[in-house]
């Protein structure tokens, strides 16, 4: 028998979480991206071994050459099965190997953590509220592809993110919602609602979708278009957006068309 060493530096790993409940999904979706090779450990996580711009590094073990700069890899993530949106997101690699760092955001021993976004089709837990809505445009009846939902809680302050998919179609699912609540003023003493306020984002470069459209035969005008919800979060402000005030209640499953006004 002869043995053989093997030496491998680890850029980073990658851990996927439901955006709804922060858990890791246990599944393996399809992560993907330029010159980036993966390997899926047994706690879960995506190890990644050598990404794009990062190969002197990766193979220089003993005496590593240490990069020019943080590169931003951008990565795509699909579900095979459709319980949650295809989305991309860019990460920065390497991450710090010193392991007296362990316990850093930073370090390669901790995962970077991309959050998934369930599809209309997903399952729903007992006790969420739940809008099983269509985005749309108030004044023009157009549907808004891949808008980003913005769930607004003033007490305690809380905002809960959702995802339309390529039709303007979105699960709107918070957790956490207490079955009752002290009244406000007046009123009765206990209520069984809550108020929120629902913010839609639209990134204008997409092209939306008339609400006289079959579905069942329209392509997807936004052929290729991955969103990344992180982006379109940190970009909010110059991108279209509207809101509008809506009442959650927990185990509330409903159907219900969000027209708003961007402003």
């Amino acid at each position: 028998m002869t043995l053989v060493q093997v030496d491998r530096r680890v850029l980073g790993a990658i851990g996927l979480v439901d955006a709804t409940t922060r858990l890791p999904i246990a599944r393996r979706l399809q992560v993907s991206g330029r010159d980036l090779h993966l390997v899926w450990n047994r706690s879960g996580y995506a190890v990644i071994y050598a990404a794009e711009g990062l190969q002197a590094y990766s193979e220089s073990f003993l005496a590593p050459a240490s990069p020019v700069a943080t590169v931003s890899i951008q990565v795509s993530v699909i579900d095979p099965e459709g319980q949650y949106l295809s989305r991309q997101a860019t990460i920065k690699l390497p991450r710090d190997p010193d392991s007296a760092n362990a316990d850093t955001a930073n370090s390669v021993f901790q995962p970077i953590s991309v959050a998934m976004y369930r599809s209309p089709a997903a399952q729903v837990a007992s006790g969420w509220a739940v809008i099983r809505a269509t985005a749309i445009e108030k004044t023009t009846s157009q549907r808004l592809p891949w808008a980003l939902i913005r769930v607004v809680q003033s007490a305690p302050a809380k905002v809960t993110l959702c995802l339309a998919d390529w039709r303007g179609d979105a699960l709107i699912n918070v957790a956490g919602i207490p079955i009752t609540t002290p009244g406000a003023g007046g009123g009765a003493v206990l209520v069984n609602e809550i108020d929120v306020t629902l913010e839609i984002v639209f990134d204008p470069v997409l092209t939306k979708i008339s609400t006289t459209s079959d579905l069942s035969t329209l392509a997807d005008p936004n052929a290729g278009y991955l969103p990344d919800p992180d982006d379109l979060e940190v970009r909010r402000g110059s991108l279209r957006s509207g809101s509008l005030s809506y009442k959650l209640a927990a185990g509330r499953d409903r159907a219900d068309t969000l027209a708003v006004t961007f402003i």
